[in-house]
């Protein structure tokens, strides 16, 4: 799976756990038609917004761009 396909994906599981796309944006500080585009594989986050987002999520960098595992739930 692509690395864009794969961050879209981990980008939609994380989310569902937050209120929503808009409240997890302001929080982060990033403009939401541009995370949209990272929830639909369209573009991929600067190295800066990446880390910014990991921290939020409490994961490490790999953990966003990996291929979950077919089945995974977590």
């Amino acid at each position: 799976m692509p690395i864009r396909e794969n961050l879209a994906s981990n980008l939609r599981r994380l989310i569902q756990r937050h209120a929503s796309v808009s409240a997890v944006c302001r929080e982060l500080g990033i403009n939401r038609t541009q995370f949209e585009r990272y929830l639909q594989g369209q573009a991929m986050p600067n190295k800066a917004t990446a880390r910014l987002i990991c921290d939020y999520f409490k994961i490490d960098e790999n953990v966003l761009y990996r291929e979950r595992a077919r089945g995974s739930q977590g």
